[in-house]
């Protein structure tokens, strides 16, 4: 690697050409970063003797098959601020040529051609100095050529145009002056020797201006033959940008999402970490690069499907929508999965249409019951993981059920109908979806609500009239505190501002009042004669019933359960043998002839770290805990009910623990001699007996 600081005519007055590889992004500087470079020109231009102005760095790395006739090469980091000076050099030129024609301003426009914009001997391919990417390049070439460029306003054209503007009023020699004065870093890295991927990062370490997709992107492309980068750029990093648009920050979270699905990430990566975890994990695959950018096209269409309404699933994009308009995008990690199932034909339209309506009864019960949110990204990724293609519906319902222990359960009726009922929704983000649903979910003519606010039919203003006072009564204040902000007094109308404190009767019977209303959230207000707790109480009773039919709870056969637990129950568990081979000879002994004695038919023998456990299906009975030259039984089974036996059977409810028990039995006894092995088989086969009555 070569560094130097040089002047910017040295590097670009040559018969040289800089090409911007396919991995780097579009041009992007705006008018507030030329008008800075315009400063700086003007200003150096004016210092004394021969001072510089220093405007960054230019790293380059030599072109596959170069010729000795020609140079050209790979602009690695430079793009924003090369293609600027090359904007305003084809500016001076055109404003030269604009100004009273004479020999001498003819020959000084061709020179700024000559030096900064064209290879005034070299023909087709070889005769721009600059060459950008994609719809950046036909935009900047038809600048430089002195051409119109088709295809409206760009950035590119409005920064040209900047210039052209700028140089009205200035003094061309002095800007001329000033742009001779720039210098550069000149980075020349060697091809083979030279790491040009972690160049590029040292020189953007502060993140400023590239995301982690742009990281990413040149991580998977930069070390490729020219050729190669061009080809999986077109066939797959551009089509994922495209799903993206200007969602930059999106674009980021599907590559943190899509990294975490394929490692089964235990937490969220941060924001600022993505590409660092990428390349961690992906570092192998990078010699297979089509191979990784074509999975991660499959589920950059899954991904964008949700957060960016791409509508490409048309059979559940309805669903998405719906989901996104709870404000968040949390579950997009589950959802991507859930396409997926339903791409490969895991699961049916049907089941993939309940799946995603169960997600949204989640998200939206939990809402409404002011539940935890923080973790949701975690509970959401273990969702993804845990689901298995045989029945993608059942186990996504079976791990939702599973949260049933911890802050993250899905909310019973019961929770959700109080919380409707009873708590304060208007000031609530989810309070404007849950009235617009509540008005269309189960229509097929919908409401178009898109031009409506949220009105209090009981007002809000503390002077109530006294018309509104006598309708609620002596205690009126009470009533209106109280019920101010719940579901039974907020609708939604299109005349919020007529209808303002005025009476109940006349926002009845108005033109245009509750009984004129086209909503169905109206009918029952319109039906009233007067609007107290009674009607509130009433009519919120009547909506929590709607809302339970619009997000129902969650339902789990107990077969489909059973199956699932003992499902798990197998997969958690280790070696038997390895617990075995632990154990002290008496010990071992004493466990043969337990295994030998004890039919294990219908029973799931599992193998803990320090001890082992059977189980009737999923049902806990029996836990052998090896002790030195000994065994201790741990069972599910009271004991008042134990049969007589030689054995010492003891109440393990009067330890305070017990060690290296994994399962809270009901009693305990030990196991030293074969004759108390022949002992305690028959309370085994009682504590399974109890647990099939079970």
């Amino acid at each position: 690697m070569e560094a130097n600081k040089r002047r910017y005519t040295e590097i670009i007055g040559n018969t040289v050409q800089f090409v911007i590889p396919v991995f780097q992004r579009d041009y992007s500087w705006m008018e507030e970063q030329c008008d800075q470079l315009w400063d700086d020109i003007e200003r150096t231009s004016q210092m004394d003797g021969d001072k510089e102005h220093f405007f960054g760095a230019v790293v380059y790395i030599s072109t596959v098959g170069q010729s000795a006739a020609f140079t050209r090469w790979l602009l690695i980091d430079g793009q924003q601020r090369m293609t600027t000076v090359s904007l305003l050099a084809a500016a001076m030129r055109d404003h030269i040529r604009d100004l009273p024609s004479s020999k001498a301003t003819k020959g000084e426009a061709d020179k700024i051609e000559h030096d900064f914009l064209i290879n005034t001997f070299e023909r087709d391919d070889q005769k721009h100095k600059l060459v950008l990417r994609a719809r950046d390049e036909a935009i900047l070439r038809a600048i430089v050529d002195g051409e119109r460029p088709v295809g409206g306003s760009t950035t590119l054209m409005q920064n040209y145009e900047f210039f052209r503007a700028k140089l009205q009023d200035a003094d061309i020699d002095v800007i001329l002056a000033g742009v001779s004065r720039l210098a550069v870093v000149d980075v020349r890295l060697d091809r083979g020797k030279d790491d040009p991927q972690q160049i590029f990062e040292s020189l953007n370490s502060t993140g400023i201006d590239l995301t982690q997709a742009d990281l990413v992107r040149n991580y998977m492309l930069m070390g490729l033959e020219q050729q190669k980068q061009e080809s999986l750029y077109a066939e797959y990093w551009r089509k994922i940008e495209q799903k993206y648009g200007s969602g930059r920050i999106e674009l980021d979270n599907f590559l943190g999402d899509f990294v975490a699905l394929e490692t089964l990430a235990q937490k969220q990566i941060r924001a600022r970490h993505v590409y660092s975890s990428f390349r961690v994990e992906f570092d192998e695959h990078k010699n297979d690069a089509e191979k990784l950018l074509k999975r991660m096209l499959k589920f950059a269409r899954y991904h964008a499907a949700f957060v960016m309404d791409t509508g490409e699933f048309p059979v559940v994009a309805d669903r998405l929508r719906r989901l996104k308009a709870q404000a968040t995008t949390t579950p997009a990690i589950l959802i991507m999965r859930l396409l997926q199932a339903f791409e490969l034909k895991y699961i049916t339209a049907e089941d993939l249409v309940e799946a995603l309506e169960l997600v949204e009864s989640y998200l939206v019960r939990r809402s409404i019951c002011r539940q935890p949110t923080r973790s949701y990204w975690t509970h959401f990724s273990k969702l993804a993981y845990a689901l298995k293609k045989t029945d993608v519906l059942g186990y996504l319902k079976v791990n939702l059920h599973w949260l049933s222990d911890g802050n993250y359960a899905f909310p019973t009726n019961q929770q959700f109908k109080r919380a409707l009922q009873q708590d304060d929704l208007y000031n609530r983000p989810i309070c404007r979806f849950l009235l617009e649903e509540l008005e269309n979910s189960k229509s097929k003519e919908r409401s178009d609500t898109s031009l409506l606010t949220i009105e209090h039919i009981m007002p809000q203003n503390e002077r109530l009239s006294k018309a509104w006072q006598q309708m609620l009564g002596d205690n009126w204040e009470d009533v209106q505190a109280e019920w101010l902000h719940r579901l039974g007094n907020l609708t939604l109308t299109g005349y919020n501002e007529k209808y303002s404190d005025k009476p109940f009767q006349f926002k009845r019977k108005t033109k245009n009042g509750f009984e004129h209303s086209s909503l169905r959230l109206n009918r029952y207000v319109a039906q009233q004669k007067e609007w107290t707790q009674t009607q509130m109480r009433e009519r919120a009773k009547k909506l929590s019933k709607w809302a339970l039919d619009i997000w129902p709870s969650l339902s789990v056969s107990e077969e489909l359960l059973a199956d699932a637990e003992e499902s798990r129950l197998r997969d958690e568990g280790g070696d038997v043998d390895d617990i075995r081979g632990r154990m002290d000879d008496e010990a071992m002994e004493l466990f043969d002839t337990f295994q030998s004695q004890m039919s294990m038919k219908d029973v799931n023998e599992v193998a803990w770290p320090r001890s082992v456990s059977y189980h009737n299906r999923a049902t806990f009975f029996c836990e052998v805990i090896p002790r030195s030259r000994h065994l201790l039984f741990l069972l599910d089974l009271d004991v008042d009910e134990c049969v007589e036996c030689d054995l010492d059977v003891r109440d393990a409810a009067d330890l305070k623990y017990i060690k290296n028990a994994r399962y809270d039995g009901s009693c305990y006894f030990s196991v030293a001699t074969q004759d108390d092995v022949a002992a305690c088989i028959p309370l085994v086969r009682q504590a399974l007996a109890a647990s099939l009555r079970d």
